[in-house]
């Protein structure tokens, strides 16, 4: 199996990273893991961020979760991929070039 990419070697890419797997302020995921297990993997990244975001999604605010769970999802980034260009490129463009643009 190649592993060429756009932009170098995606196994050189994954083996300089992954040698860094075991440090405190890196977190490894993969795509498997996500589509498998997305609320264990949302539950992963929060514990990752600080105990604090872990501890709150899983005490007091399963309606965080929700959402988080609701816009992580294939589902939504489809449904939804064209309105979050188009306010990437509002705030990439000068004020003055996209006044035209509704």
């Amino acid at each position: 199996m190649a592993g060429e990419g756009d932009y170098n070697d995606y196994f050189d890419h994954l083996l300089a990273a992954y040698k860094y797997r075991n440090q405190p302020n890196v977190l490894i995921l993969t795509f498997e893991s996500l589509k498998a297990d997305r609320r264990g993997t949302c539950l992963k990244i929060a514990r990752f961020l600080g105990e604090e975001y872990h501890q709150r999604l899983l005490d007091n605010d399963e309606a965080v979760l929700k959402k988080v769970l609701e816009y992580s999802g294939l589902e939504y980034m489809k449904a939804t991929v064209n309105e979050f260009w188009k306010e990437l490129l509002m705030l990439c463009l000068p004020k003055k070039t996209r006044s035209g643009i509704p």
